[in-house]
């Protein structure tokens, strides 16, 4: 492999886009291997406006040959642009009649870059106003986009988020597709030098582990996601999930083959990507299920879930200690205990216990964490339920539509406690949501070619490669379907027309899951603009804090009209202060910290949850009672003796 990564540190071989002709156009001189090369498919013939160039002639280097699409193709960027277009042209060859390529060190697409950087300006605007293309691929390697930026502030006061805004803007009103090249982590100067001499004290590459790569892209990443959520007609493009090692980190290298990705000036080498590798393994990866793979899987879950929840908790404690009234305790203790170990949906059979019974007296703090601990449940028997699957049945959708099946027979079986609350009977809608996921993704057990050649479909089914076939009538009516569904789905529960609780419930997990499998052709604007987003955003804070407040709210203002309107209102700044000065921070943390964090919000709770029940507790001494020794004439209630008995005989 040390021979391997030295030939394929080749600066002008990793930027060469072999069979596309060059030319002086946008440049006015030749800067080969950058600049401007373009090539057009007619007749089993690749031309270059007046040059014609013969299949025969190019087949010698194995590429751009046999295109026979109907769409320009333009990929833009600094010189990654043409490290990476001889990988584009691969996986859509068949979608082009014309390739045309610009790149240019230093200078990048979205944003200005300063002249120490970029040495030659060109309107890039311009350029695609020029060429006209249906496709745009914006592929550049971000360096001044990784400039950082206040995250205090909204987003849309950065002058770097402006400019890739206008940029997208602008192209967007002239083609009919941007594909956004998401940002990297960078290699260290001299990335594949280094890496050699590491190799050359005989050791391994993968005893090196990161320190190859410098941790910068976060900044570019948030700004290029959030164009990515705003724009019209782009989509974004990520390496970065496919690169990463089993712990989730970029290393720049395979470590199980010593394979280093990079040349010195941070491109792709020449054989990763003229193999296929990266394309395959974007389009057709292929989890196994294993110890590393379940430790993967809870880790994200309890890295997402825990500790706002356990700060959530916390902070219910404390109001209820600090604030709330002693009859609160009570109950509310035990019911804090429960949730911190994710058993409030476990339930005695008690009429008062019941869901509505619970939202009526709205006296419980901790009602609401029922759904999430039935969801944290659901967490330990989906691994175990793929893992039954995989050893015992192909058909995905097949097997966790009979599990749901199950379920469903079970929750219409049961009484009404146990149906409401148990993670057995709430299977059905998990499975609900799987079996639409199943319905459109590649399935886990077909091989790498047809995963890929399926995936490919999928990415390039836009209908902006398609426009001499009509589209299936069916298609033309998905818009209106996922509306009516969405809207059914809201209104439906507020309808004055009484309708069973059981009929409601199945009806809503089913539209949920139409809306799931609609979205792959059809993202709906009700579901996907931006405000809905923001909400989903914080959805998960807003959760955890709406029902106390509520609680709260309708203890100190019963009667006033206004309190549950402040209630919601109080709900939402809680919501939105914990995702941003919380939520957000906590996510980009080590596992490590993660783990830290969870331990001591966790034990914080524990230690609150311990107090008692009655702050009377322990004060006095609990003995047995001898009523022998209880003296009649000493009683409170026996007035014989008392010196006011005469007043009181005055008194009737």
């Amino acid at each position: 492999m040390r021979y391997l990564n030295f030939k394929e540190n080749n600066l002008p071989a990793n930027l060469e886009v072999r069979g596309c002709v060059y030319s002086t156009r946008f440049l006015n001189e030749s800067a080969k291997p950058v600049g401007f090369c373009s090539m057009e498919v007619c007749e089993g013939r690749h031309l270059d406006i007046s040059i014609c160039l013969s299949a025969e002639e190019l087949s010698g280097n194995g590429v751009f040959q046999n295109g026979e699409g109907n769409n320009n193709f333009l990929v833009v960027g600094n010189s990654f642009a043409c490290n990476q277009a001889d990988l584009i042209y691969t996986a859509f060859k068949q979608h082009i009649r014309q390739f045309s390529v610009f790149c240019y060190y230093g200078c990048e697409v979205m944003t200005w870059t300063p002249d120490v950087k970029c040495w030659r300006r060109v309107n890039y605007t311009a350029m695609v106003q020029e060429l006209r293309p249906d496709v745009v691929f914006v592929m550049s390697r971000s360096l001044i986009a990784k400039s950082p930026f206040d995250t205090m502030k909204p987003i849309e006061e950065d002058k770097i988020f402006q400019d890739h805004m206008w940029r997208m803007s602008a192209f967007e009103k002239i083609v009919k597709k941007v594909y956004l090249l998401q940002a990297l982590p960078s290699c260290i100067d001299s990335c594949s030098t280094e890496a050699q001499k590491f190799m050359n004290t005989g050791r391994p590459l993968r005893d090196i582990q990161e320190e190859l790569i410098k941790r910068d892209d976060f900044f570019a990443r948030q700004r290029i996601q959030e164009v990515g959520k705003r724009c019209r007609a782009c989509e974004i493009i990520d390496y970065l999930p496919v690169l990463v090692n089993g712990n989730g980190h970029y290393l720049g290298y395979n470590p199980r083959t010593n394979l280093l990705y990079l040349d010195d000036h941070n491109h792709f080498t020449r054989f990763f990507v003229i193999s296929g590798f990266l394309m395959a393994m974007i389009l057709g990866k292929v989890e196994q299920l294993n110890v590393k793979s379940f430790c993967i899987f809870y880790y994200r879950r309890a890295k997402r879930i825990l500790p706002l929840y356990y700060l959530a908790i916390g902070g219910i404690l404390i109001a209820l200690l600090s604030i709330l009234p002693l009859t609160f305790r009570s109950s509310n203790i035990d019911s804090a205990r429960e949730a911190i170990i994710f058993i409030s949906n476990v339930k005695k059979a008690d009429p008062n216990l019941e869901y509505k019974k619970m939202l009526e007296n709205a006296g419980d703090l901790f009602t609401h964490t029922w759904s999430l601990c039935v969801e944290l449940q659901w967490y330990f028997l989906v691994p175990l339920l793929c893992v039954i699957q995989r050893s015992t049945i192909k058909w995905e959708k097949t097997f966790f539509a009979a599990v749901a099946c199950c379920s469903l027979v079970y929750y219409f079986t049961t009484d009404d406690m146990t149906s409401f609350y148990s993670v057995f009977s709430r299977i059905w809608q998990f499975c609900s949501g799987i079996i639409a996921h199943l319905l459109h993704t590649t399935n886990r057990f077909e091989t790498t070619e047809a995963a890929q050649r399926r995936e490919k479909k999928s990415l390039l089914d836009t209908g902006i490669f398609r426009e001499e076939e009509k589209k299936p009538s069916w298609e033309n009516i998905l818009p209106h379907v996922s509306s009516f569904v969405f809207l059914l789905s809201v209104v439906g529960p507020f309808v004055p027309v009484k309708i069973p609780e059981d009929a409601l419930r199945t009806c809503v997990t089913g539209f949920s899951a139409i809306l799931i499998i609609v979205g792959e052709k059809h993202q709906n604007i009700l579901l996907s603009n931006q405000a809905i987003v923001y909400i989903g955003d914080i959805s998960y804070a807003l959760y955890l804090f709406h029902w106390p407040v509520y609680v709260m709210t309708k203890f100190f203002a019963p009667q006033a009209s206004f309190a549950l309107v402040l209630g919601v209102l109080v709900s939402i700044l809680l919501a939105v202060a914990t995702h941003h000065c919380f939520e957000k921070f906590y996510l980009r943390w080590p596992p490590f910290a993660i783990l830290i964090l969870t331990s001591a919000l966790s034990a914080s709770c524990a230690l609150l949850a311990l107090q008692p029940h009655n702050v009377y507790d322990g004060n006095f001494r609990v003995e047995p009672v001898d009523y022998k020794k209880i003296n009649p004439n000493d009683a409170a209630w026996n007035m014989s003796e008392c010196g006011q008995c005469e007043d009181i005989a005055a008194l009737k």
